[in-house]
This record gives structure tokens, C-alpha cells and sequence, in this order.
């Protein structure tokens, strides 16, 4: 009763919960200590913490439990709908996935509503429902087809189109459920959901067609994946009043002897199904009920992804397969089962050019370019760009595959054009393996990305304009800051460091041959973050000392390579420099004879950080550090300023070149150290590199105006800035750090905000 507020800020949440006891109870074995009531409330509290420090707070998700794929995408009487893969009280994948649900008048206020879909018990998709698409119809065909009629008010009504999914009673043991998988243990079929009242701008209620549209895969084809409907065409002059939609699936090879999608549909009814039921061998592309699952491995890898194209005069009957949209060429590469496949038209990027040639397309460049995406097991999803037709999209012709994001997380995008002519673009972002552990939720939905067309030919994503309206203060800006080689300045430090959206212009010293910048997103160090009574010995008796993550964002001139270096510890250094006592000293240098020279610009810095923070973290017993390297080749000239926004959301880390690239990832920061800590731990021995000189937190900022050494003002600033809700810890230095190495560069034109929640009430 004490500490009931504890539990009411977990919610309740009885697996994060039991997560709690567990790693607890094991932290006391190890201190050799006798837990009380309050110790473990102590515990709880900061492990509650820990949860609001990772969790973002103005990207889409549930308020707990597991997100993946988002889901038909819908503009509908003045809003945007967005609906998410979720499974409630989880926070891992597992059967039973519901349509969780949000809406928004703007693209970046959102408002939690009631799940959408929900699987049917005896239904088609009693166990799940899948992903796909939502469209417009008119209302006349779906009182016709829904169950129940709709009412007469609107012309027309919103469908949702979903994989609904039910296990197979004779599924393998012990196969777990993967992108190759899912369809060896369950049966796939394409269903409907019609808006039970078009007049309600919030979509609450949905009515499910109890047919499916689709019920099995076209004869004759075996198949690894039969899922994730998304409209090709709708009904138009243009092409005959007709609709046209694909699926994604893989042509499994012939002799694989592997189930195919949709098989058991000629046996039996699996909703009637009551036990285990023993499925005939068939042919070659049939499969076998008892086949070993480990064995099989190999020969899931023997497919080639495609998408299923079908079209039809009424949306929701008389589907006629037209063939495949396109096939992979090189499985290794395209992929051996697409999922989420995704088309749509790009606009142009406003430019310079002049409107007639862009209108009458009298250079190659700008001919009409379709935007096909997909998924294919593996993150980030890819994509092609080329010409459609009909249902045809030329692959052999067109430019890719092209990964979506240079980062590790983006997979599974839908697309929707907006009553603005706007490509916009959602994905979903994964949860990495987290050093804390403890969550009560899984995974988000990508910021709203703006797609077009560039000059060049080339894909260009950009995060919405919107999204500048979460922007708050405090807020930092400087016209120009210059950095020396071998120099850091710290930026912006009123500024939190958790939930910011930072926008800068890079530029390499006129004439330099060799010049690398750098931003750093110091971890903190682990003895600051564990607020308990026990301090630094919980933390090192949990062999915590060094999970807290941080990111250096590198780019070199020359080469026009971005790199992120993202890991335990990476940059602590920095923060450890900045939140020291006043009067200590903190240098970020150390003799290293082998790197005395403060111009390396000639080195591969990002080699040269990845080498040392991995080193620093593996630990005495060689054990693997953590550390990984992200990024690739930019679509700049050698030596061209970068412009550069990044986007930092708790442990979400997005970010937005100006020639329209991007990177998402995870960086699990942990908590902001604290004011009343006084241990500072450095996990290196020696600094990043010795042309970083000792004045990381000073300088002279009368011509820059960025902050120096003092940090307590700018505590002060950030603390009374913390959105509602955060449990943010007191004194922490925020704002970021500036690198140079080889050459001076200079940033301008540079603003950091802090970020407000993009969630205005509570669930309906």
C-alpha cells in the first residue's frame, strides 16, 4: 500500500512485473543482501524509471504491449488513421495479433482508440489478423457484401483488407514462427472489415465480412507466404473501372517437398478442426504432416519472392489472378519471399527545374516513377523504382534494390496518398536486444515520411513539415559554430538530451583534402543512472556498469560516408567530462604516442571508434561488446556540406540527410545522470582519439554562443521543459557534441528543440 504509486505507474503490468521480481531476486543473490519491502520498492521505482526512459514519447505506438507492421493507412473525413500489428499484455510476437488503432487531424497529434480488428474465435482469423491495406468504396457495395447494412448517410465507407490467419492442426513442433515460416503453420486467407458507421470521423466500430475475398492461393502454385494486401488500383476511366490488388508471397522451388500456402484448404476446414489430423503427402510441392523442422531449413531458402496480382469489378468479390507484379531476379539479393509489398506514384521534388519539362517529361529523368517496395525477412525493407503498368512493374528495368534506411530497424512500410497529393510512408521500428530488459512494451511506428522524386532520379524521404509543431522549449540556435581538428564543443546544453529535434549545416574547411565531422550522443554512465540507496555497488553487482548505450554520428567529406558507432558507453566520456564537479577535471585526451598528432584526418575515423569502444567494451573475458558500425555511401559530391536533422525520441534515433536519406536505429541511453551523484565513471582508458583536445565542455562562446563548462542553468532549463508524464532525473547535462578531425569544420545554421509527446488524451 506504501508504494502503490509504483505499481499504478507500471499499470499493472503483471509480465513487466514478474521481469522485476526475477532480475531483482538476482541482483540481491549476488550483493549477498536481504531485500525489504522498501528495497524492492526502491528497485521498482527506478526500474519504472528506467521504462519512461526508454519508451518515446512522439512516435506512434500502444500504450503497452507488442506493435509491428503498421497498417492501412486512411484519410478520412478530416483525419488520419494509422493501424498497427498488436498483441495486448505481450511484449513479444505471438498468435492472436490484433489492429491496434490511431488517429490524428494533423499527422503528429495522435489519439489512442479501441483495437480495430480482433481475431474471431471459429473464425477465419481466429488466430490473428495479418496485416494489410484500407481503402474507399462506395457504401451501396458494402451493404451489399458486409453483414448488416450501412447506413445511407455516406456515399461512401472505409474497408479495411487483412490476412486473416488459423493455426494448422498438424503444424510442426517446436518450428517458431518467422517470415519463412508462418505459412508451414498456419493457413492464410484474404479477408474484409467495413466501417460500421462512415459518419463517425474516428472509425470506432468495424463490421467483418464473414467470406473471404481470397480464400486460397491461385491452383497450381506453391508457396511460401500468401499475405498483406495493399490496393494496386482503384476503379477509374483510365483503367476500365476496375480494381486491382496484390499479395505478397515467395514460388517455392519445385522439389523442396516444403508445405504450400493455402494446401490445407483441400483436406479440411481448419476452423472445424478439433485434434491433430494427419494431411495426405501429395505431389512434388506438396508436403509431408511429420517432416522434421530442423531439416527443412535449407529448403525455405528455395523460393523466389513475388507479388500475387488480382483484379476485379466489385472489391470484395470475383477476384481473377492476372499473373505476378514482378518476380525477384537474384533471391540472394531480392529476396525469397516478399512480404508487405507496397506501390505507389512519386510527385516530383520541387526544384528548379522548369515545370514543362517535368510535365511533358521530355528527359528520361522524368517519365512517370513508381515507387515498389517490400519486405523480405530481414531489415531494412528494400526497394526498386521503376515503370508500372496494368499490373506489371518492369523490374528488369528499373533502379535497385535500394535498401528503404541505412539503419537496421525499418521494415514492413505502408504507404498512403493524402488529399494533398503527398506519398506518405510509415514502418514499423523493432525493438534491438535492450541492456535494461525490462519493458511492458515492444516496438513503434516510424515518423510520417514524405516521399518523392528527386531531380536525379533518385527516392527522397523527408520527415512531414508537421512535425515541427512538437517542437517546445527550451530551444537552442546558432548562426555558426566553428570547430578546430582535433576539437569538441558542446552544444545546446539546455536543450534535453533524450527528446530533441536537431537541424545543422556541416562544412568542411574551403581547400582541405581530408576532413571529418562528428556528433556525439554520450551514453551515461551506469554508477549515475541507478537512483537507489545501493548506487554503484547495484549497478556493478548487476553487471550494469557499462549497458547504457550512446551513438557518434561520423561523416567524411572525402568519401561521403556516414557512419553511426552506437553501443555500451560509446561517447560516455563526454557526458562523464560535462556533469563533472565544478573544479574537477574531466580531459577527454590521453598520451597515446601512436595517436599524438592532432591531424588524423587521413585515418578512417569511423574504424578507428569502432576499434576502440570495441575494445573498451568486450571486458576482460574477450566476450562480444555490443558495439555495432551503421550507415553507408551518401548521394553527395566529395566535400559538399551535409544538412543533416536528427530526430532523438528516448532510445529512438532518426535521422534525415537533405538529399533525402535516412537512418533509423535504437540507442538505449538509460536515465540522465543525476545532480547528487558524485562518481564518475569513463568506461575507456584512454580518450576516442588524442586530437580530441581537454576543453570537451569549454571554449570560447562569445562568437558562437554555445554553451561551455557551467551546466547548471541549463539543468535548470531542461528540467522545468520535461514533458508530462517523463520521470526525468534531475541535473543532467543535455545537448549534444560537435567533432573535427583532419580539418575545421563548421556548423550553421543551427537549432535543437526539445520535443513534446505527440499523444493529446487518453484511449477511446
Amino acid at each position: 500500500q506504501e508504494y502503490n504509486p509504483v505499481c499504478q505507474h507500471l499499470q499493472h503490468d503483471f509480465v513487466a512485473l514478474r521481469g522485476l521480481d526475477q532480475r531483482h531476486a538476482r541482483v540481491g543473490a549476488r550483493m549477498g543482501a536481504v531485500w525489504t519491502a522498501r528495497d524492492v520498492a526502491c528497485q521498482l521505482q527506478d526500474s519504472a524509471t528506467q521504462l519512461a526512459f526508454d519508451r518515446p514519447i512522439f512516435h506512434l505506438a500502444s500504450r503497452s504491449g507488442w506493435v509491428n507492421d503498421p497498417n492501412g493507412p486512411l484519410y478520412w473525413k478530416g483525419r488520419y488513421h494509422l493501424f498497427y500489428q498488436h498483441v495486448g499484455g505481450s511484449t513479444s510476437w505471438t498468435w492472436g495479433l490484433c489492429w491496434g488503432h490511431a488517429s490524428s487531424s494533423d499527422l503528429v497529434h495522435w489519439q489512442h482508440h479501441q483495437t480495430a480488428l480482433n481475431p474471431t474465435p471459429g473464425g477465419h482469423d481466429a488466430d490473428g489478423c495479418f496485416s494489410g491495406c484500407a481503402t474507399i468504396m462506395p457504401t451501396a457495395a458494402a451493404s451489399e457484401q458486409a453483414a448488416g447494412q450501412a447506413p445511407d448517410s455516406c456515399n461512401e465507407v472505409p474497408v479495411l483488407l487483412y490476412t486473416g490467419v488459423v493455426k494448422r492442426p498438424d503444424r510442426p513442433k517446436g518450428l517458431k514462427p518467422s517470415s519463412l515460416a508462418v505459412s508451414e503453420l498456419c493457413v492464410e486467407r484474404q479477408l474484409a472489415a467495413v466501417a460500421a458507421d462512415p459518419d463517425d470521423p474516428c472509425l470506432l466500430k468495424w463490421r467483418k465480412v464473414h467470406k473471404p475475398w481470397l480464400p486460397q492461393p491461385p491452383e497450381g502454385l506453391c508457396l511460401n507466404c500468401f499475405r498483406d494486401p495493399f490496393v494496386l488500383e482503384r476503379p477509374s476511366t483510365d483503367n476500365g473501372h476496375i480494381w486491382r490488388i496484390m499479395v505478397g508471397a515467395g514460388i517455392r522451388d519445385s522439389d523442396t517437398g516444403m508445405v504450400c500456402a493455402g494446401d490445407i484448404c483441400h483436406t479440411q476446414d481448419v476452423r472445424n478442426a478439433s485434434g491433430p489430423t494427419k494431411v495426405p503427402a501429395k505431389a512434388a510441392g506438396g508436403f509431408r504432416a511429420d517432416y522434421p523442422t530442423e531439416r527443412n531449413a535449407p529448403a525455405r531458402q528455395a523460393a523466389t519472392g513475388t507479388a500475387l496480382v488480382y483484379k476485379s469489378k466489385h472489391l470484395l468479390s470475383g477476384w481473377v489472378f492476372e499473373g505476378h507484379l514482378c518476380t525477384a531476379r537474384d533471391r540472394e539479393v531480392d529476396g525469397v519471399v516478399w512480404e508487405c509489398p507496397v506501390m505507389a506514384k512519386l510527385p516530383y521534388l520541387q526544384t528548379n527545374t522548369p515545370a514543362a519539362m517535368l510535365q511533358q517529361g521530355t528527359s528520361s529523368t522524368y517519365q512517370d516513377r513508381y515507387l515498389f517496395s517490400v519486405s523480405i525477412g530481414r531489415s531494412p525493407a528494400i526497394y526498386w523504382l521503376g515503370q508500372y503498368v496494368e499490373g506489371r512493374f518492369d523490374i528488369n528495368h528499373a533502379t535497385g534494390p535500394h535498401p528503404l534506411d541505412l539503419g537496421d530497424l525499418l521494415y514492413a512500410p505502408n504507404l498512403l496518398t493524402d488529399p494533398q497529393g503527398r506519398v506518405l510512408l510509415w514502418g514499423w521500428l523493432s525493438e534491438l536486444p535492450n541492456p535494461g530488459g525490462l519493458h511492458d512494451y515492444a516496438g513503434c511506428i516510424s515518423l510520417a515520411r514524405q516521399l518523392q522524386l528527386s531531380p536525379e532520379g533518385y527516392l527522397h524521404q523527408q520527415p512531414v513539415p508537421e512535425l515541427r509543431q512538437l517542437r517546445m522549449e527550451p530551444s537552442w540556435t546558432a548562426a555558426t559554430v566553428t570547430i578546430a581538428p582535433g576539437e569538441s564543443r558542446h552544444i545546446a546544453a539546455e536543450v534535453p538530451a533524450s527528446y530533441f529535434d536537431l537541424e545543422v549545416s556541416l562544412k568542411p574547411q574551403p581547400g582541405s583534402t581530408s576532413c571529418t565531422a562528428g556528433i556525439v550522443l554520450p551514453a551515461w554512465s551506469a554508477a549515475d543512472t541507478v537512483n537507489s540507496r545501493n548506487g554503484a555497488a547495484a549497478a556493478a553487482a548487476s553487471g550494469s556498469m557499462t549497458e547504457n548505450q550512446g551513438a557518434i554520428l561520423v561523416y567524411d567529406f572525402a568519401s561521403c560516408q556516414l557512419s553511426v558507432i552506437i553501443g555500451p558507453g560509446v561517447g560516455q566520456e563526454f557526458s562523464a567530462a560535462a556533469a563533472a564537479p565544478a573544479g574537477s577535471s574531466q580531459a577527454t585526451t590521453a598520451s597515446d604516442s601512436n595517436n599524438s598528432s592532432s591531424d588524423n584526418g587521413s585515418q578512417d575515423v569511423a574504424a578507428m571508434l569502432l576499434a576502440r569502444y570495441t575494445a573498451a567494451g568486450s571486458g576482460s573475458d574477450g566476450g562480444a561488446s555490443g558495439v555495432r558500425q551503421l550507415g553507408g555511401q551518401l548521394r553527395l559530391s566529395p566535400f559538399q556540406p551535409l544538412k543533416l536533422r536528427v530526430l532523438m525520441d528516448f532510445s529512438l534515433l532518426e535521422m534525415f540527410t537533405a538529399d533525402g536519406q535516412t537512418l533509423s536505429t535504437r540507442c538505449y541511453r538509460g536515465r540522465w545522470p543525476t545532480a547528487t551523484n558524485s562518481s564518475r565513471s569513463n568506461i575507456l582508458t584512454s580518450s576516442i582519439d588524442s586530437s580530441i583536445s581537454s576543453n570537451v565542455a569549454a571554449g570560447a562562446a562569445a562568437d558562437s554562443g554555445y554553451v561551455t563548462s557551467g551546466q547548471d542553468s541549463s539543468q535548470a532549463a531542461a528540467a522545468a521543459a520535461e514533458p508530462a508524464g517523463s520521470a526525468t532525473a534531475k541535473g543532467a547535462p543535455g545537448g549534444v557534441w560537435l567533432l573535427a578531425f583532419g580539418s575545421q569544420v563548421t556548423a550553421e545554421d543551427v537549432g535543437m528543440h526539445a520535443m513534446s509527446s505527440a499523444w493529446v488524451d487518453q484511449a477511446t
